[in-house]
């Protein structure tokens, strides 16, 4: 018998006396650039992972926040968010005896 769970982003299932974990996550990368009031360009990176993200779009949502935090529009930054979505698989013996 397969068992199986879910939480928020991680899903889990035993078989063959081995317990499966699936992370779904996002990796969001922002682009910022402005130019000063010289006229020279600025251009600046920041990337991190979301693993609360929901979807693409919430991920993104969530990399426009950090953004706004980070580079203030008021200061003439503009930004590009990009999120890629990605899956990692732990395995783990299942040692516990269920009697």
């Amino acid at each position: 018998m397969i068992r199986k769970g879910r939480q928020g982003n991680v899903k889990w299932y035993e078989l063959d006396g081995m317990i499966h974990v699936d992370l779904l996550g996002f990796v969001v990368s922002i682009g910022a650039f402005r130019k000063d009031a010289d006229g020279n360009a600025q251009f600046d990176h920041d990337a991190f992972v979301e693993t609360r993200a929901k979807s693409k779009d919430h991920a993104k949502a969530i990399g426009l926040a950090k953004a706004k935090l980070k580079w203030k529009e008021s200061d003439g930054w503009d930004y590009r968010i990009k999120a890629r979505p990605f899956n990692l698989t732990y395995e783990f013996a299942n040692d516990k005896d269920e009697n």
